[in-house]
């Protein structure tokens, strides 16, 4: 750092929970891979990195401790770009140092970036992502600089705090607190070293669409109904008076005027009883899509994003001490993760140029979690299933009745896992 002050910045809403709940067995860092038709070579990578991180300043920063909240402050540090050497997803916001939220590696035709939860959500991240293979693929190959795609929206939009943006400050009727009832969760023996077991699908896109479409159903609806049976088929019977809740990320810049690269999103619960309805695909699918029609009505996604943001302004709030506020959203953080199963995140179709296609085979990503995380990505016709667990086995035994069931609905799956020594 120079003798200059450094400038910082606050963390967004989302984020803020973030430093509270933070911990080796649950990181909140998520990883993105690019996987390329070459090797990677590094340094193309390291010259990429530099570049496209001009674009997205915000990622150069680090983690700070306030009076009153966390902050992020400005580096002058660029991630070192390596083979990768850590385990997946290994934990970056560490109390008694000061290191970047962001880093980039690569293994054979890999590039991973790995991302702290507090500096972005998955869709800002994934652009991220995007734009450094990009840049690295014009630096590989010259011919294609007249193709690479322009950043959407100014810099000044891409670090953008929408949820101070688009917060209203209405009054709305006061709805009160219910202790939502404990969900299953998965058991059995965890992993040593607080590792994750990684467990990645890949199916034709294509096949999975038209899974779906058979049942009338959307890929996101339908492939979170398969989740839920997944899990369904793993329960001991003895568990199956407890809901199976998954949470599922809602990206708000399909509600909002937004292209900011933090976070913008909020989660919709996803729950159904198996000992009082069906297990049959077909029935999980006729709630899951109940589900999606009520949770994103537009009214009550802003009504959300009212809620999330209306306790960050109360002076009251503001003006009680980091020590206190870290207590308060660590006990919060516990009753979340008391009424939830797992989680589904759904990142959707990741495009790119035509020129740029035929160098990429495809795209994917994995999520911390101290449950279990499904992370859904499509690139051209290859769509990945990337399963994160900290169980050996309960965990690896939803991610195969997963796969059971698409092979049953007709999608031929390719799967492989990473190997724990």
């Amino acid at each position: 750092m120079t003798a200059k002050t450094s400038r910082w910045s606050r963390l967004d809403n989302a984020a803020k929970i973030f430093p509270s709940s933070t911990s080796r067995r649950d990181s909140k860092v998520f990883r993105f891979y690019c996987q390329l038709d070459r090797p990677v070579e590094p340094e193309h990578l390291t010259l990429a990195v530099e570049q496209v991180l001009a674009h997205f300043p915000f990622y150069r920063c680090t983690m700070r401790k306030g009076m009153f909240w966390y902050f992020l402050e400005e580096s002058r540090k660029f991630p070192r770009v390596a083979q990768e050497s850590e385990p997946p997803c290994a934990q970056k916001a560490h109390p008694d140092r000061h290191d970047l939220l962001l880093s980039v590696s690569y293994y054979r035709c890999r590039i991973n970036v790995e991302m702290y939860h507090a500096l972005a959500d998955g869709t800002g991240a994934l652009d991220f992502l995007k734009a450094l293979v990009c840049r690295y693929l014009v630096l590989c190959h010259p011919q294609l600089a007249g193709e690479e795609p322009q950043f959407d929206g100014s810099l000044q939009e891409r670090m953008a705090d929408s949820f101070r943006q688009h917060y209203r400050g209405e009054k709305m009727a006061r709805r009160g607190f219910h202790l939502q009832p404990a969900a299953y969760h998965l058991s059995g023996r965890k992993l040593p070293e607080d590792r994750l077991q990684l467990v990645e699908g890949v199916a034709s896109a294509s096949q999975v669409a038209a899974a779906a479409k058979a049942r009338g159903a959307t890929v996101g609806m339908y492939l979170c109904a398969v989740f839920q049976q997944a899990i369904y088929r793993q329960m001991p019977a003895s568990q199956t008076k407890r809901p199976v809740v998954v949470s599922m990320p809602i990206n708000l810049r399909n509600f909002f005027d937004s292209r900011t690269a933090r976070n913008f999103f909020s989660v919709m619960p996803l729950s159904r009883n198996f000992s009082q309805q069906s297990g049959e695909l077909e029935d999980i699918l006729e709630q899951v899509k109940e589900d999606f029609r009520r949770e994103l009505e537009p009214q009550r996604v802003a009504q959300r994003v009212e809620e999330l943001c209306r306790l960050e302004y109360n002076l009251f709030t503001r003006m009680v001490p980091l020590v206190l506020k870290d207590v308060v959203m660590m006990y919060g953080n516990k009753l979340f993760n008391r009424s939830v199963t797992g989680a589904i995140s759904n990142l959707g179709r990741v495009s790119f140029p035509a020129a740029f296609q035929p160098y990429i085979q495809r795209m994917g990503a994995f999520n911390s979690t101290s449950r279990i995380h499904l992370c859904l990505c499509s690139c051209g016709d290859a769509m990945t299933f990337g399963f994160a667990t900290p169980f050996s086995g309960s965990g690896v035994e939803v991610a195969r009745h997963f796969f059971r069931i698409l092979r049953e609905e007709g999608v031929e799956i390719t799967v492989a896992a990473n190997r724990l020594e």
